[in-house]
């Protein structure tokens, strides 16, 4: 399906062998696949800001949207204006322990599960 909603279809004949077409047509899925990836590189603050405002605030307590907002800043403070794909594990991971040597372990959690979560998003985003 196109943008706007319509089905579209790719067609070719004129193979020699039937593991011919079935390799074009495994060609056509793969370029198709890719088509979907976007070619952005969103700033990770940036990205994590829109993904909570879009999925997570709606019909959210006070707290929770409070909570939200302050893995934003954090985000900005200590990744800045770095693009989500040249945050590294390792980086990521620096953070978190700088994260937990000022706060309690439960706060810690959740923060690592929301932004875990974003993340996984972005993943299957492309």
């Amino acid at each position: 399906y196109d943008e706007q909603g319509k089905r579209c279809f790719k067609v070719k004949q004129g193979f020699l062998t039937k593991s011919a077409a079935r390799k074009w047509a495994n060609e056509m899925e793969v370029a198709k696949d890719a088509n979907q990836i976007s070619n952005q590189d969103p700033i990770f603050a940036d990205y994590f800001k829109d993904w909570y405002e879009t999925y997570k605030i709606p019909g959210k307590s006070n707290n929770t949207q409070n909570r939200y907002k302050h893995i934003y800043v954090l985000l900005q403070q200590n990744f800045g204006k770095s693009r989500i794909s040249k945050i590294t594990r390792r980086s990521y991971q620096h953070f978190m322990n700088s994260y937990g040597k000022k706060h309690v372990k439960d706060t810690v959690y959740k923060s690592n599960g929301t932004i875990r979560t974003c993340v996984k998003d972005a993943m299957s985003e492309g």
